[in-house]
Formats: C-alpha cells, structure tokens, sequence
C-alpha cells in the first residue's frame, strides 16, 4: 500500500524514539529528510521504481535508494535536484511560515499531549495534514468495502498521533476562525460521545464544498456586504444571504456555514432536534465565552443559526416558516430517498442555489429501467448521474471514498441557471410564432 511522508514521521516518532534508523534525531521543525526504504514512506517509491522496471507485482527486493522528503508538506521525491527545487519555490516557503505560525498556534491550545515529547508533537503539528496517513489504522465500517471511519470512533479514542493531526486538519479547515479546533476539544469534554471522527470527517468535506458554493455566488459580498464583484468579466450572482440544510440531521454542516459566514442566516431542518446539534452549539458557546474572557472571542457565536422542526416541503408553502427565494442556498446532505428530489425541487422552483450529496437513492424515482444490475458503487454513480441530468446539476464534485462511500456532490441553481431557463423559454416561444407565421403564410 502506498503511504506518504506523515504516515513515516508517525511511525518514526512513535516505534523509533524519534529518531530515524540511522541515528539522526528528528528536528523540530523538519526541512530536508532522508528516508530509508524500511520506513513506511518508502513504499511508494519501490512501486514507481518496480513499475518503471516493469516488474509490478513480483516479490523483487527493491533497492535501496532514499527518498529526499520535504517535511513541512509532505512531498517526497527520487532526486535532490527536485527536492532542492521545491525548497526554491514560493509555495514551500509559504508552507514554512504557515507552520511556524501552526505551532505557535497549538502550543496556546488545550490539545498538548504529555504523553509525547515535545519536539515529537512539534514534527506532527507541522507537518502538512494527510487523509491517508490520518486514516491509516483506525477502524473501518462493517462494510463489504470496508470504506468510511467507524461511528464509534472518538476523539478521546484516537491515539496521541492522531489527535495532533486532527487539530492540524481542524486548523486548515477554516483559516479565518483559530478558535475551531478549541471548539471540537470542548465538545471532547462536555459532549464525548458526539465528538465522533467520522461526522467531523465528513462535515468538514462537505462544508468545504458548500464554503466554496457560496462563494461563486459573490466571492465579497458574503463576506463583505455591498461591495460589487465580478468573476470572469461578467457580473456575478446576487450574494447568498441564507442557507437552509435541509434534513440536517446532526446540524454540523450548517453550523460549520453559520461560523464560517456570520452574515449569513443558516436555518436547519427537520422532523426532530437531535441531541448532538444542541451539543455542538454548548460547545461552540462554551468555547467563545472562555475565549471572551480571555480576551479573544468574537461576539455573539452562531446568532445567526437556528433550527426549525418540521418537514421542509411543509414549512416553505403556505405561511412560510422557512424562506426560501433566489439569495438562498439550499443543502442537502446524506438524505434518503425522497428528500434529495424534494430538496432540489424546491429550490428550483424558488430559484434558489442548492447542494446535494445523495445517499439512500430509489431507482425508480430517477430512471425507468427493467433491470439494473450493478455492484452498489456503480448504482449509486449511475443514479447519481441521472439526477445530475434530470435537474440540469452545473457541478459534479466528489468527497473522499475513503470517508464515506456516499460522496458525490451535485449543485446548481441560482441565477445564471434561472437567466438560462428564461432564455430557453424565450427561444421556445420565438419559435413557435415563427412557426405560426410560417403556417399562416403557407394557408395564404
């Protein structure tokens, strides 16, 4: 199996005393790295090298050339003179200073681990975040595929290692808000048992999809109201002023929206509040109450958040309790089989922008078919695609398998989707009475 860079840094601090196999200590802020081929980082190389050899698959020993490894991002390369490049480059220096200011960072937080040197922490923190390295290890759903984290996996259930790179993962999510990985060691403390790997995981990927939505509406205005944007030449889409997560379940990706976006209002709905969305708001409060009095809160913490009980078709018809129009985001993640199509129905017919991530997906809503045999990734990819189809989807996205198997994203909508309809609309009637005419003519 293939492992990058911080899957070795981990092995190597945790089974070597942090030191490599030739002695070395490891530095506290690592820069130029020669890993052996016994490291686990190493494998990668001896399968590009067997595959160049043309020997992919054969049990050969591979030599034993070290890899030149960039620590700080997590790169590794076959030759100095590339890895010598690389240490050139704006991008790595960029990356250096973004470390230092990580480790500055965490040595102020609460996610210290006694139970690990500090320069061992130190090579952790700094080191680029990696999925595969983080997941390396942790148990598997019981699933065929064994693909996604395990529900029951915690934070207070990981390893030393781990939790360290989850803080780094907590802190590249959201740049703009320090205060985040805080908020997820206060949910550890009040709340534990909500505090699972897997719904953080998850949330967060499709968060930053959703961040990114919102964004190409009006990259400034969501951000800062009132100012004119534009995007490739042409004026850009009104600014989205509310999200509504439709289906939200736990919440945590709408609450993700509400802290990263304060002027945006974020409604949550469905047919019951659970538990845990009122856990993370504790915490989310809990945290910026501590922060207030220390100095370093941000006002009032997720005002703008709130969630309404009920089904979502029922509270936007009528007396609407939700509003729903063309400055609206509608999202729509992991709901189950009818939810997806009333969600982006009505956002469509409100002519609002919206997001989905499909999960339990019924075949006969979406295609008309006798027979459909197929593995279930493939079903769920091929129905995925005619929901794509039948509802004019501008964006195809995927999250990582390896942390849900129901990971593609679609959305669409907004205004440049309404301008087109109404376009169309013109055209179809234009050439109806050019038609007529033509027909009149004909008759004379």
């Amino acid at each position: 199996r293939q492992r990058d860079f911080h899957a070795a840094v981990a092995h190597r601090v945790l089974t070597r005393g942090g030191h490599g196999g030739d002695g070395r200590a490891v530095a506290g802020l690592p820069g130029i790295e020669q890993l052996d081929t016994d490291y686990a980082g190493a494998a990668a190389a001896d399968d590009r090298r067997r595959e160049w050899q043309g020997r992919i698959g054969r049990d050969e020993p591979s030599s034993a050339a070290p890899l030149y490894s960039c620590a700080v991002c997590a790169l590794t390369f076959d030759r100095k003179k590339q890895l010598e490049e690389h240490l050139a480059g704006k991008k790595h220096r960029a990356a250096e200073a973004a470390a230092a200011g990580h480790w500055a960072a965490f040595q102020r937080s609460s996610w210290s681990e006694a139970s690990l040197a500090l320069d061992e922490q130190r090579a952790l923190v700094t080191c680029a975040f990696s999925l595969p390295a983080f997941l390396d290890g942790l148990p598997s759903r019981s699933r065929a595929d064994g693909s996604g984290v395990a529900p029951h996996v915690t934070i207070s259930s990981l390893a030393p290692h781990k939790r360290l790179m989850l803080w780094r993962y907590l802190r590249e999510l959201m740049p703009s808000r320090p205060l985040l990985p805080e908020v997820f060691a206060q949910l550890e403390r009040q709340h534990g048992r909500f505090a699972r790997v897997k719904e953080i995981l998850e949330s967060g990927q499709v968060f930053a999809e959703a961040e990114q939505a919102v964004l190409r509406s009006d990259p400034d205005a969501v951000v800062q109201r009132g100012k004119a944007a534009t995007r490739r030449g042409r004026s850009c889409s009104p600014s989205v002023q509310r999200a509504v997560d439709v289906a939200c379940g736990h919440g945590l990706v709408g609450l993700l929206l509400a802290y990263r976006f304060p002027a945006l209002s974020v409604v949550g709905v469905d047919r019951r509040q659970r538990p845990a969305y009122t856990a993370y708001v504790d915490a989310w409060r809990a945290t910026h109450r501590s922060a207030g009095a220390a100095g370093a809160g941000e006002g009032d913490v997720l005002g703008n958040a709130q969630f309404v009980e009920g089904e979502a078709a029922e509270l936007v018809s009528g007396e609407p309790r939700v509003r729903v129009d063309g400055e609206t985001f509608v999202l729509c993640v992991h709901g189950c089989n009818e939810v997806n199509v009333e969600a982006v129905e009505m956002a469509r017919e409100c002519g609002a922008s919206w997001m989905v991530v499909p999960c339990c997906l019924k075949t006969e809503l979406y295609v008309q078919l006798e027979s459909m045999r197929l593995t279930d990734a493939m079903q769920y990819a091929f129905i995925c695609g005619s929901m794509a189809k039948a509802y004019g989807a501008e964006r195809v996205a995927t999250l990582d398998a390896r942390v849900t198997p129901r990971s593609i994203v679609l959305s669409g909508g907004g205004r440049d989707q309404r301008e087109r309809a109404r376009e169309d609309r013109v055209a179809c009637v234009n050439l109806s009475t050019r038609d007529s005419d033509n027909e009149m003519r004909h008759v004379q």
